[in-house]
This record gives C-alpha cells, sequence and structure tokens, in this order.
C-alpha cells in the first residue's frame, strides 16, 4: 500500500481534498494485484472480500469526499480506502479489455506526473480509452451514496431459467438507482455458466 503511494499521491497528487480517494483508494487497489501476482488470485479476491465487508458498514458512504473539514471523514476507512479500491476494481470490471484499463492509469501518470489530478481527470482519461462516456458510472459511484442491494428469485420451464432481480439501496439518501453489470451463475449437471446481464432499470 504504501509502495504503491510513490505513484498514487507522490508522482501523481490529488487535486483537491475531495479527491483523496485517487491516493488512498488506487494505493489500496495495488494491494491485490501484489497480492494476485505473488500469491495467486484466491488470496486476492479473499483479500477483496474482507474490503467489502467493510464497505457494508457505511450504507450511506460517499466516496468524493464532500466533508472535508477533518480526518475523519477524509480517511475513512470505508469509504475513501474500502469503497476506493472497489471503485478501482469496478472501472476495471467495466473496461473493454484488461489492457485499456492498465493503459488508463499509464496515460493518468502520465499527463499529470509530478502534479495534481482531480476525479474528473481520471473520468477523461478513462473515457477517451475506453472509448464510451462514464457519467453514469462516476455519478453513482464516486459523487452518489450508498450501494445497491439485490434480492433475487428465479424459475425454470424446460431448458429455459427466469431470473428476477429486485433492487433496493443501502439507505434514503443513497443513489436511487445502480445501472451496473451484474454476473449470474447458473448451474446444470452438464457444468456451470456465467452470464453478464445489464441492470439498467
Amino acid at each position: 500500500h504504501e509502495l504503491a503511494h510513490q505513484w498514487w499521491g507522490d508522482h501523481v497528487t490529488y487535486r483537491t481534498w475531495g479527491d483523496v480517494w485517487l491516493s488512498e483508494g488506487f494505493a489500496t487497489f495495488s494491494e491485490q494485484l501484489f497480492l494476485s501476482h505473488f500469491w495467486g488470485e484466491p488470496a486476492a479476491k479473499a483479500h477483496r472480500l474482507a474490503y467489502l465487508n467493510n464497505i457494508f458498514s457505511a450504507p450511506c458512504g460517499q466516496l468524493h469526499v464532500s466533508d472535508t473539514s477533518g480526518s475523519n471523514t477524509l480517511f475513512d476507512g470505508a469509504t475513501v480506502y474500502a469503497k476506493g479500491q472497489g471503485v478501482v476494481t469496478m472501472l476495471r470490471y467495466i473496461a473493454p479489455t484488461d489492457s485499456q484499463f492498465f493503459q488508463v492509469l499509464q496515460n493518468y501518470q502520465q499527463t499529470y506526473s509530478f502534479g495534481n489530478a482531480s476525479t474528473a481527470d481520471l473520468k477523461a482519461i478513462a473515457e477517451s480509452v475506453y472509448g464510451f462516456n462514464l457519467d453514469t458510472f462516476f455519478n453513482q459511484w464516486i459523487y452518489g451514496r450508498g450501494f445497491p442491494q439485490y434480492r433475487m428469485t428465479w424459475n425454470q420451464s424446460g431448458s429455459t431459467v427466469f431470473v428476477r432481480l429486485q433492487q433496493t439501496t443501502s439507505c434514503p439518501d443513497s443513489t436511487p438507482h445502480f445501472s451496473t453489470p451484474l454476473e449470474l451463475q447458473l448451474h446444470a449437471t452438464t457444468g456451470d455458466t456465467i452470464i453478464k446481464v445489464y441492470n439498467t432499470l
């Protein structure tokens, strides 16, 4: 984590205190890159899940810090660190290819080296590399509050499987709807299948 701050915090420093997640979220994300490389993906996944449980302790958490008056909100473990690394992981997940995600990181470091950058600067670079608009992603996950919660039911008729997802929010002033891709794993005697659905409604 501290080694990663040579890039996320020192080489490129966040422009305002509200953007502190650009340092702490990316440094926390870098922990799982280390684990994946040296200890394997199961270790990295276990690490992410531990942070996920931390996020749940702040159901109304907001990643972009609006109250910058004290260290408790600036360096909140559940939001700036845990949710921060989760949002970076999701930014990687929605990338057209994994190499494009790492291209975003490289372009960000090259563009703002030995200077300051904001959340909006990262967004602009990600959009130029990914080739699509990221307004919804940034508005709901970085500037919005909370996270989605799901209840799932399913039924099967012959070889057709019906899945119903009901999304609620983690707190009253959360983002009202999170438009996000979800992976569903279907089990069968012939083998398991993972499908991706887009929860846009």
